[in-house]
């Protein structure tokens, strides 16, 4: 019987021990598109805040998400995934994004991975459209 509170009582001190963002698991949002993209360099005043953030628009709703700076401490994107969240704002018109994210600091949903689908099938009235061509 006491070995079987030590084991319970080191479980729940290891437990208790580990930060809590090691226990973090990643939430995913709304699909939507990527209404709009911010990158910002080392020299910019909102750089320490944080590094970029997009903005995915869902029917009448957006939300925000954000990487690295204070808002988001250790969750960087790195060059090629910025890159590749830039390729689909250009293709927004045929580009649902998923977001997943991780709680950051107050409100603010850090960005650490996503996924793609097609849209060109949907018949969403938010779906941007091309701009009318001069003949």
């Amino acid at each position: 019987m006491s070995l079987q509170r030590s084991i319970l009582a080191l479980a729940a001190f290891t437990a208790l021990s580990l930060p809590a963002t090691a226990f973090a698991a990643d939430s995913t949002g709304q699909k939507g598109f990527i209404q709009a993209i911010e990158i910002n360099h080392s020299t910019s005043d909102t750089y320490l805040q944080y590094h970029g953030r997009i903005v995915v628009k869902t029917g009448s709703s957006t939300a925000e998400y954000r990487w690295g700076g204070t808002s988001c401490s250790s969750m960087t994107l790195p060059t090629e995934l910025v890159t590749i969240l830039w390729d689909a704002f250009h293709s927004r018109k045929i580009t649902n994004v998923t977001p997943r994210f991780q709680d950051g600091q107050g409100s603010n949903k850090c960005l650490v991975g996503f996924s793609f689908d097609n849209r060109k099938d949907t018949a969403d009235p938010d779906v941007p459209k091309d701009p009318p061509t001069l003949n």
